[in-house]
């Protein structure tokens, strides 16, 4: 039961309703929380025991951020040689910024299971993205298509991020690697598909078709990667990312309201005081919402970070007006479909407030 209701619990309302959960749900996270850490602490050995310590260990590092409990539920499975694990000890290193020990044990695993091949590749891709070895990152984002990575699309957009990465431009003329891999998206976009198509795809698409056929600038790529799986936290040389940032902006003549909206939102998240990304964002991003496409992935991760930073800042009326209209859009038919990584934002503001 408390498995059952921590989803609702944690995602938008609107999910609760659609679901038919609201009226006899648990009342709170506390509840929740409770319920669960029951059937974990049984000796049994069942499976709702294993099914729960493994959300015990999704929710305190994904969302709570309490590496060190996360590794108590580990441990408390009992078994760690088994692929699964392994699997989670290396997502666990990564989150920890030890991201040469998480490749170790990933590399180790991945030919021993076939059901965990996909999320292994694809935690490979994002360690050797964060540490910014991109002919790495490139590598193995070619073989996490080959064993079937659900997206071609969205994976030929990661290899081109990291490709034009890999030149140290924050934007400028592209390589022809580049623009050949952008064409494949174009290529990729005309075949059927079952709609609504995923918002990682559209994504990809609306950057390829605007280098392509708009001729603008292919801006800042993998740092909207970094922002999609929302890891800024743990990048290093911060400040050389703020200044090259920064410096882009001051030509932004060259770039349209999207790209500087991107920009603005990265110095936003680099930055360390919640008052000053306040303003970042409520001056340069906010703005521009009504010039920008009808449900833009930067203003909504925009908007989350701004009630982070209002959060911090002790405003918890003006957060819970946020997380509401954040939600609203998340589960309109007509524009952005929920999305992992805001919801995932949407989950960790809720569980601080």
């Amino acid at each position: 039961w408390g498995l059952c209701s921590l989803i609702p619990f944690l995602l938008p309302s609107q999910l609760s309703i659609i679901l038919g959960t609201s009226s006899f749900q648990l009342d709170s996270l506390d509840e929740v929380l409770k319920l669960i850490k029951c059937s974990a602490s049984e000796s049994n050995g069942s499976f709702h025991s294993l099914l729960a310590k493994i959300i015990l260990i999704i929710y305190n590092s994904d969302l709570k951020g309490d590496l060190n409990e996360a590794k108590k539920r580990l441990d408390s499975i009992g078994q760690p040689e088994s692929v699964l694990c392994e699997c989670f000890r290396a997502k666990l290193l990564r989150l920890e910024g030890r991201l040469s020990s998480s490749i170790d044990i990933l590399t180790k695993i991945q030919p021993a299971s076939n059901t965990l091949k996909v999320p292994i590749f694809w935690q490979i891709v994002q360690c050797f993205a964060e540490s910014q070895k991109w002919p790495e990152a490139i590598q193995y984002t070619k073989m996490l298509r080959d064993i079937g990575y659900p997206s071609r699309i969205f994976s030929l957009y990661l290899e081109a991020s990291f490709m034009h990465a890999s030149t140290g431009r924050a934007f400028g003329p592209l390589s022809f690697e580049v623009k050949c891999l952008l064409e494949k998206i174009i290529e990729a976009s005309r075949a059927k598909h079952k709609a609504p198509r995923p918002f990682m795809e559209r994504l990809a698409i609306a950057r390829a078709r605007n280098v392509l056929e708009r001729k603008e600038h292919f801006f800042l790529p993998h740092f909207e990667l970094f922002l999609l799986w929302n890891r800024f936290d743990g990048i290093e040389h911060k400040e050389f990312v703020t200044s090259l940032v920064r410096k882009a902006l001051e030509s932004s003549g060259q770039l349209t309201f999207e790209q500087q909206s991107l920009g603005w939102l990265i110095l936003a998240v680099l930055c360390d005081s919640p008052t000053i990304a306040s303003k970042l964002i409520l001056n340069q991003i906010l703005p521009k919402e009504r010039a920008l496409p009808s449900s833009f992935f930067v203003i909504i991760r925009s908007k989350c970070e701004l009630a982070r930073c209002l959060l911090l800042e002790g405003k918890s009326e003006a957060v819970q007006i946020l997380i509401d209209a954040i939600e609203l859009t998340c589960f309109d038919k007509n524009g952005f479909p929920g999305q992992a990584t805001i919801l995932l934002l949407l989950s960790k503001l809720k569980e601080q407030q």
